[in-house]
């Protein structure tokens, strides 16, 4: 077998970090962060970066190494990740990818013609290229939505129409597309559907999806804030804000860190709002969890089962099983996954496989 990969996907504060470790130890593995947000040097509270000694000597790559003021894109990721992999295949390791951000991991698993397609490419210099990055990306952060929605009607009136008219954060990616592509998302995604498909995916990948019942895990989370806020997480956001002034577009690189919108009140109404801020940070956790299941079954999932790609679930709802459940499952399949030997059955590997790995493209 060509050398490959294994990804590591699922909700926050599932556990995806711990099996990383606990693949890399046993497979000769280098981890490649996949969190959007890990990237960003410091800041390692609200990010929820595994601490030094808890990587238990497995080589990180592509986290905390990015300034603040820095934006990082899924082309960025993708162009690092895979010359990463390149360098650790050399090394004769196994590249082990773990993070949230899964349309980042989903880019780099699968070759994507939106993804892949870069206008002016060997046509502009340098110079030229950052001066109409800045000058676009100007329009999108400071023009209102019925301007930017205008703007998509006349480039690319097929996503216009696909998207609602007060939905900035779709039209923006859709106008980015345009931008950086000089091609409309609408014709790309065509394209893209047109790939034959042995040129999809770009090397043998093996996925597990770390899953616990939600219930379980909203509890979890809402513990896992309460710590967060022990362990310093206020402080973090003060270094934060003054680093950067009150005034902060939060819907770019590291400011949509979950909890620094959130707290922003209590620093203006100091302990009044403190309680609810906290209350907040919770349930948008929880959201934030719900909405990467929903992406692995309504985006990921229908990718692997067209494209007869393996993906297995495995049960991190109760943490005094997980090294039964988890651990030692995900490398005994990994180890045969790479030795070319029989897998088993995806479905049928625990009460939660058969449920969760129907695509299920209609829940949003």
């Amino acid at each position: 077998m060509d050398p490959g990969v294994i990804a590591v996907i699922g909700t926050t504060g599932v556990g995806k970090s711990n099996l990383s470790i606990q693949l890399s130890k046993e497979l000769d593995g280098e981890v490649i962060n996949g969190d959007a947000l890990q990237v960003y040097k410091g800041l390692d509270i609200i990010t929820n970066k595994m601490p030094m000694d808890e990587r238990e000597g497995v080589v990180h790559h592509l986290m905390d190494f990015l300034p603040m003021d820095q934006e990082y894109s899924v082309l960025d990721f993708k162009a690092d990740a895979l010359g990463l992999i390149e360098k650790i295949h050399e090394r004769k390791h196994m590249p082990v990818v773990v993070g949230g951000t899964h349309y980042y991991i989903q880019s780099l698993l699968w070759r994507d013609t939106l993804l892949d397609t870069k206008k002016n490419v060997g046509t502009l210099s340098e110079t030229q290229q950052q001066e109409e990055s800045d000058a676009n990306e100007k329009f999108l952060r400071d023009s209102d939505t019925a301007t930017l929605y205008k703007k998509l009607q006349e480039v690319d009136p097929i996503m216009a129409n696909k998207w609602h008219e007060n939905d900035r954060r779709k039209i923006t990616r859709s106008l980015q597309v345009f931008f950086e592509t000089g091609e409309c998302q609408s014709d790309l995604i065509k394209k893209q559907h047109a790939l034959p498909d042995s040129e999809r995916l770009r090397m043998p990948t093996c996925i597990f999806w770390v899953y616990s019942a939600p219930d379980v895990l909203n509890a979890r989370l809402d513990a896992r804030v309460d710590t967060m806020v022990k362990g310093g997480l206020f402080e973090e956001i003060q270094g934060m804000r003054k680093s950067v002034g009150p005034s902060t577009d939060y819907e770019r690189g590291i400011w949509q860190a979950i909890g620094y919108k959130e707290f922003d009140p209590y620093f203006t109404a100091l302990e009044k709002l403190k309680s609810e801020c906290t209350e907040t940070m919770k349930t948008r956790t929880r959201q934030y969890a719900k909405r990467q299941v929903l992406w692995i079954r309504n985006k990921l999932l229908p990718l692997c089962r067209e494209k007869e790609v393996k993906i297995y679930l495995l049960d991190a709802t109760s943490l005094d099983t997980w090294k039964e459940n988890v651990g030692n499952v995900a490398v005994k399949i990994a180890k045969s996954f790479f030795a070319g030997e029989d897998l088993p059955d995806a479905e049928g590997l625990n009460q939660y496989a058969k449920e969760m790995l129907t695509a299920q493209r209609d829940l949003e």
